[in-house]
């Protein structure tokens, strides 16, 4: 019995199921691209973008899990401070 052959989805049918891009503001188009870009320029500038963007974001992230910004003092009813155990000071020997 023969098995079906599943088809590749094209790139096109690809974007069109994952819908609209978001548009770029034209400011940020400006201050990136200053003229002409050889293919190496663009794909540089590319992995840059794409390194901003997936650092801004996991930054949210961490953001979102700590319950504060980089910089910030905690918060007395952070998640982390409920579970982390309570510093014990060392003695002047190091004993507890």
């Amino acid at each position: 019995m023969d098995m079906p052959i599943k088809k590749k989805r094209t790139i096109g049918a690809q974007a069109a199921a994952r819908g609209p891009l978001p548009e770029l503001p034209q400011k940020l188009l400006d201050e990136l691209l200053k003229g002409p870009m050889a293919p190496g320029e663009v794909w540089g500038l590319m992995l840059a973008f794409n390194k901003a963007i997936i650092e801004r974001a996991m930054g949210a992230g961490m953001n979102m899990d700590l319950g504060y910004r980089p910089g910030q003092a905690k918060p007395p009813s952070s998640p982390m401070n409920a579970t982390a155990p309570a510093a014990q000071p060392l003695s002047p020997t190091g004993a507890p």
